[in-house]
């Protein structure tokens, strides 16, 4: 049986794990009868997975409405077909001998409200089926760009020829997508190596449990201690206010 668990898990997801596979484990080990992310995580991502239980699942959109914050790792001189470390190689060029003062201008180059055009690998549907489904067979589909905000692209290392980088952006950025655009803007190409996500809307990787920790908290009858529970009002989604504990009222 099913039983009705109101809430919100921030999971920390591990590499390899689509936030689906995500979603159907945390539903199994809670029995619970409505569960759904907010926010897709790709498979070799890790980090904050917000996962919105029973009632809090009228909050998802909320949540994806909220700041992002991500680091990791861009590697130039290979350019691949899905703009990250997942893909098959297309092409591979010489890393020039760049700064980090010249990386860190050109990434400043995308500060700010942008254009981006979501990749032909990606969840974004077209007539029903996301467009992933359709590039693994040889077809690829090029949506229309989106305005999405990125309020700072932060370089915080270089070591040839890998960026390490820091991000804050809004929702519906693709991260490996700018990491495409640098390395094509550094004229040697690039993709996303490895990706963690720190912070979705109000929930931060502080406040994240690992698969591991979740299901010993289930085992263990202590899944109050690390379930949020929001009220109607959304004053929890507030940046910086915090979500635990609080009431949960949804009409």
């Amino acid at each position: 049986m099913s039983e009705d668990i109101h809430g919100i898990l921030s999971i920390d997801k591990p590499s390899g794990m689509t936030s689906f596979h995500v979603v159907r484990l945390v539903k199994k080990a809670l029995r619970a009868a409505k569960a759904g992310h907010a926010g897709t995580l790709d498979p070799m991502a890790t980090g904050v997975l917000p996962i919105c239980l029973g009632k809090a699942t009228k909050l998802s959109a909320s949540i994806m409405d909220g700041e992002k914050i991500y680091e990791g790792i861009i590697r130039l001189g290979i350019t691949t077909d899905t703009f990250d470390a997942e893909g098959s190689v297309l092409a591979e060029r010489p890393v020039p001998a760049l700064s980090r003062e010249r990386i860190a201008e050109v990434a400043r180059s995308f500060e700010g409200p942008i254009k981006q055009v979501p990749p032909a690998f990606s969840a974004v549907k077209y007539k029903g089926k996301p467009l992933y489904s359709y590039a693994r067979k040889g077809i690829f589909i090029e949506k229309g760009p989106r305005v999405v905000m990125v309020h700072s692209f932060e370089i915080l290392d270089w070591n040839s020829p890998d960026i390490f980088f820091r991000i804050v952006c809004g929702k519906g950025t693709y991260v490996r997508s700018l990491a495409h655009e640098l390395g094509e803007r550094l004229e040697c190409g690039g993709y996303l190596h490895s990706l963690r996500r720190l912070k979705s809307g109000p929930c931060t990787i502080e406040r994240s449990v690992t698969i591991d920790a979740f299901l010993e908290a289930v085992d263990k009858g202590r899944l109050a201690e690390i379930l949020a529970v929001p009220d109607a009002g959304l004053r929890p989604f507030v940046p910086d206010s915090g979500i635990y504990p609080q009431p949960f009222i949804i009409s």
